[in-house]
């Protein structure tokens, strides 16, 4: 007979991308699970998380389409980044236990789910209206992406919105306000809101406003409340303080063409996303670096593109998605492409 062992964790991507595994019992004695550990999993249903866990590791469950249920022990003190993200079948509530000491950016982005609940005993999290926070409140940690709320107004207590705290939220709708006491915004914050609408404050005291954060969202416009040293907006564009960098195009703005203006020498990753009002675009004639997926899915802008000589940076596929067909560009980074496709993200020779 061999030697008899615990297992005490699941190795890091230990079953990636297992599509024959449908459900798992996992014994008492496992703490941790680690990274990816069952990612992309795509037909597993049903996991027990054993009393006895402490971790779940960074996209542990990232993309398990078909998990219906999950719940959370009370040993559980580490949830991390994307560990739940895209398990698109869990729905209903979900409770963080009092043991919860950390979660993860996007870590419970779950599609389908309409409320958090936290015990009343944490010293870390709390629920109000089934919506997840920091126990101070300064912090918003997940909206539910199926809560229905029309009109959101955000407690004034918050200064952090997490990454990726509304994504797809299909649930929240008309306006929304800020927290007076916002400062940071980080990445992917509102990505995909698209039931949001109308004009949107950012506060006096937000001074991060990160990449993608309002990514195909459908805000008609964006104004900067009073006293703001990090940003402004004109005509509802959202720019830094000394326009320099346009960080955000309406995609629910009206109007088809729109010329950058010159002081704009960046523009941000995602910043046109999604922006199909629009049929035509120039160029600030200063220039010098396009964001990553820049104009990803504008689909209705056409026609041949002239790209200053002053551009010297150029990140991935930033017109992937648009219907250009030609652009021209002509100095020392870049060559001339002469013909240009949406399947073609990346045409420009360095």
């Amino acid at each position: 007979a061999g030697d008899d062992y615990t297992v005490t964790s699941i190795g890091n991507n230990a079953f990636t991308g297992n599509t024959s595994i449908t459900s798992v019992t996992l014994p008492d004695t496992i703490t941790s699970i680690g990274n990816g550990a069952f990612q992309n999993c795509s037909n597993l249903t049903t996991i027990n998380l054993p009393e006895g866990l402490t971790e779940i590791g960074n996209n542990a469950f990232n993309n398990c389409g078909n998990l219906t249920d999950i719940v959370l022990p009370d040993t559980l003190t580490t949830i991390g980044n994307n560990a739940f993200f895209n398990c698109t079948s869990i729905s209903g509530t979900l409770n963080i236990p009092a043991s919860v000491e950390s979660i993860g950016s996007q870590a419970l982005v779950l599609v389908g789910l309409e409320e958090f609940t936290v015990d009343a005993d944490s010293q870390h999290f709390t629920a109000v209206d089934g919506i997840l926070y920091s126990k101070d409140m300064t912090r918003l940690i997940v909206y539910p992406t199926e809560k229905v709320c029309v009109n959101f107004v955000m407690p004034n207590t918050v200064e952090i919105i997490e990454g990726g705290a509304f994504r797809i939220c299909h649930g929240l709708s008309g306006t929304l306000t800020l927290s007076t006491s916002l400062k940071t915004i980080k990445t992917l914050a509102f990505y995909f809101c698209e039931n949001i609408n109308g004009t949107l404050t950012i506060p006096a005291n937000v001074t991060t406003i990160e990449s993608y954060a309002f990514g195909h969202s459908r805000f008609s416009g964006y104004e900067v409340a009073a006293g703001n040293t990090a940003y402004m907006s004109e005509d509802g564009v959202l720019y830094n303080k000394d326009q320099t960098t346009i960080v955000q195009y309406p995609r629910g703005k009206t109007g088809t063409s729109f010329t950058i203006p010159s002081t704009v020498t960046h523009i941000e990753s995602h910043a046109f996303g999604s922006c199909t009002n629009l049929t035509s675009i120039t160029l600030s004639a200063n220039l010098e670096s396009i964001g990553s997926l820049a104009f990803y899915r504008a689909a209705n802008l056409t026609g041949a593109l002239e790209i200053p000589s002053t551009v010297t940076t150029i990140g991935s596929g930033p017109f992937a998605g648009c219907n250009f067909s030609s652009f021209s560009i002509d100095n020392d980074y870049y060559t001339t492409c002469l013909l240009y496709t949406s399947d073609a993200a990346d045409d420009l020779t360095r």
